[in-house]
């Protein structure tokens, strides 16, 4: 179940690190986040007089749960891992066959490759 709903297995998240790695500079995350809890805050002051306690509170936990989702995902939360997966990695390697290496001081430029 873990599995189907995060993607990786509980050991892949054990072993690992979460960053965020989201573009957006820190300063506007921090001021749009001021700036979403005042509004929702105003929001819910103004209608004190007219509604009763209970909702206003559940509305405004709902809201700032809401905020936070979104911060969330602007902050783009990314799992990084070391672990090496059998067969995925490659290692390419290139050697000179041509007739100048053949050319050196006492062996080859190919024998010394």
């Amino acid at each position: 179940m873990f599995e189907f709903l995060f993607k990786y297995s509980r050991a892949d998240y054990a072993r690992s690190e979460l960053v965020f790695v989201g573009d957006w500079p820190h300063w506007l995350i921090y001021t749009l986040t001021i700036l979403a809890i005042a509004a929702i805050g105003a929001g819910l002051f103004s209608q004190r007089g007219r509604s009763a306690a209970q909702p206003l509170i559940t509305v405004a936990v709902l809201q700032f749960t809401m905020l936070a989702a979104v911060i969330w995902v602007l902050m783009l939360p990314t799992l990084t891992t070391e672990k090496v997966r059998e067969g995925e990695n490659t290692i390419a390697l290139v050697l000179d066959s041509s007739a100048s290496m053949a050319y050196g001081d006492t062996e080859s430029r190919f024998q010394i490759a």
